[in-house]
């Protein structure tokens, strides 16, 4: 896999999560995620830092909060949050990392945080914007974007991180508008970013991976910008299984993946003749035989000249990534979509259905239909990404399959 387009991406565990190790290297190898955001739960250095130090990848650390007892905006704690922060010191140094991601605290004034950052000074300190509401009802600090910028200048931290779920809780609380509270934290210029799903309802933290809960995240997605870093923070599986995680990173190169297209020509001919053979592509085609060159070349030529046929080319960048052709029959357009092999997993397919489908709707057809293998889980999922509703089930060509539909 190739990074998302736009930005690094985060693996968040604890440092009680050696277990995963393995799995987490595997992952990093094929470029999944570009670092590593470590939570350093107290008291864990020295029976976990020789495994965490084989690992060969960049490391952003996490300072506990206050469920581990650190807890800046308290006078009291003063003594125990720098015992708990030259442990996390230790993390960082031994492990590289250029970042350390703090939480104001909360029952206290933003003043005694401030007051105790400055006697931490650490340059790597990064501070993350909270809920106005913790998980006991507790007032936290650093929920409003004027407070979070007094802190950074006051404390002369290296930055913020914009946590996009923290920001909707507290926007919720403060009875404003979500995407209004974001655009206040943008004035600081975030250079790295939480992101997860969640209900926009609640006014208390929780975490969905993406697609379970109801933020936009296409949307929030937007405001990242270039080069930055993005930590994910969902939920892994049972028995701490990464796979949702990379699930949720699926998910985030096909809202981000840049793509466009254009009308098919005559030279493309031997380009579709390649993907129409494609394994992968034969495999989940429902007429699998062999097609000579001059079958092939005969009827993309026919396809061209045919009004009822439109074939688009789609690319990204300067790379041809596949093609989808819209073949009409009245008010309907029936979908034929293919990706190179070389380009799939990063979202090109619900991307395409979605865009060249509201085209197709727009004065063409009334309605677009495709025809989905049940064994075809991957094209059943872009589809549904795309906006296209399971309309039935059929057999064709001897196949049990979905009828997915997009109508205007």
């Amino acid at each position: 896999m190739e990074s998302i387009h736009k930005f690094n991406i985060g693996l968040k565990l604890w440092s009680t999560n050696h277990e995963l190790l393995a799995q987490a290297r595997e992952l990093y190898e094929q470029k999944v995620f570009q670092y590593i955001e470590l939570y350093a739960v107290p008291g864990t250095f020295e029976g976990t830092i020789k495994k965490w130090r084989t690992v060969r990848i960049p490391f952003a650390i996490h300072c506990p909060h206050s469920a581990h007892g650190f807890n800046l905006a308290k006078k009291e704690a003063r003594e125990s949050n720098r015992i708990i922060f030259n442990e996390v010191k230790r993390f960082a140094d031994e492990l590289k990392a250029q970042t350390i991601v703090v939480h104001g605290g909360n029952n206290g004034p933003a003043e005694e945080a401030c007051s105790q950052l400055l006697a931490i000074q650490d340059q790597r300190i990064f501070l993350e914007n909270k809920p106005k509401i913790g998980m006991k009802d507790e007032l936290c600090v650093g929920f409003t974007a004027q407070e979070i910028r007094w802190l950074r200048d006051s404390a002369g931290l290296s930055g913020i991180v914009l946590d996009f779920g923290h920001v909707i809780y507290a926007a919720k609380a403060l009875q404003k508008d979500p995407f209004e509270h974001i655009k206040e934290f943008l004035e600081l210029k975030p250079t790295y970013f939480h992101l997860g799903d969640g209900d926009q309802s609640s006014k208390k933290d929780v975490h969905f991976n993406f697609g379970k809960g109801n933020f936009d995240i296409a949307r929030l997605v937007s405001f990242i910008p270039k080069g930055t870093s993005v930590t994910i923070e969902t939920p892994m599986g049972q028995g701490n299984d990464l796979r949702p995680f990379v699930e949720d990173v699926l998910y985030l190169r096909e809202i981000s993946a840049p793509f466009k297209f254009r009308p098919a020509i005559n030279s493309d001919s031997k380009k579709l003749f390649d993907w129409k053979n494609d394994i992968e592509v034969k495999k989940n085609s429902f007429h699998s035989q062999e097609v000579s060159w001059q079958e092939h070349r005969d009827w993309f030529m026919k396809k061209l000249k045919d009004e009822n046929s439109r074939i688009y080319i789609l690319f990204s960048h300067t790379a041809e990534v596949g093609q989808i052709r819209f073949d009409r029959a009245g008010s309907t357009g029936v979908i034929d979509i293919s990706i190179d092999s070389q380009h799939r997993l990063n979202g090109y397919g619900s991307e395409a259905l979605r865009k060249l489908s509201l085209k197709m709707l727009d004065g063409w057809i009334n309605k677009v239909t495709g025809y989905v293998k049940k064994s075809n889980a991957g094209s059943y999922k872009s589809f549904k990404k795309a906006g296209f509703k399971e309309e039935k089930e059929e057999k064709i060509e001897g196949f049990d399959c979905y009828v997915m539909s997009l109508e205007r």
